[in-house]
């Protein structure tokens, strides 16, 4: 956390009645990014550094200790992460990760969104699949048939010199 203070990881054992809380380590000095449970029951973070890395750790113990798995670079751009980010832990075992990564482009045209994907349960992303540019705070949801959806917060600017329908045309807003 900003302050120097971690984030808490809260627990319910009545259904959601009462709270009791302890404090999630790898948030002492890094801002939570995304947090799941994987489907063996493990927990997975994200904490982003500064925009610069994203570094994931995993819990076999239910948040009592947390072990360092992979860290995300924002290579070939310059920054990694922005906003609300979220983990989907699918019912395959796959785990998605929809992140954008960008470059310092006033305009917002260095943003480039793509789902990177653990088939190891969250030790590593060795993929990454473009999704689309000019998106960020995306959340991907299975649907009961097995059909992914996700709702992205998508943000292009207007480039210098650019029409009403220049924007529209690309699928931006007007405003």
């Amino acid at each position: 956390a900003a302050d120097g203070q971690p984030v808490r990881l809260f627990r319910s054992r009545d259904g959601g009645v009462t709270w009791t809380s302890t404090p999630l380590s790898p948030t002492q000095s890094e801002t939570l990014a995304a947090f799941t449970a994987l489907k063996n029951n493990n927990l997975l973070l994200a904490t982003n550094l500064d925009q610069g890395s994203i570094r994931l750790y995993l819990s076999s113990n239910k948040g009592s200790t947390w072990q360092l798995t992979t860290t995300l670079e924002p290579d070939p751009y310059t920054y990694i992460g922005e906003g609300f980010q979220s983990l989907t832990s699918l019912k395959n075992s796959r785990i998605l990760f929809p992140i954008c990564r960008f470059d310092d482009d006033p305009y917002g045209n260095g943003v480039h969104g793509g789902v990177f994907m653990s088939l190891d349960g969250g030790n590593t992303f060795p993929t990454v699949y473009p999704a689309s540019d000019f998106w960020m705070e995306a959340h991907i949801l299975e649907l009961q048939s097995g059909k992914l959806l996700m709702a992205i917060r998508y943000q292009r600017y207007r480039n210098p010199g650019e029409t009403d329908g220049e924007i529209l045309a690309l699928g931006g807003n007007i405003s």
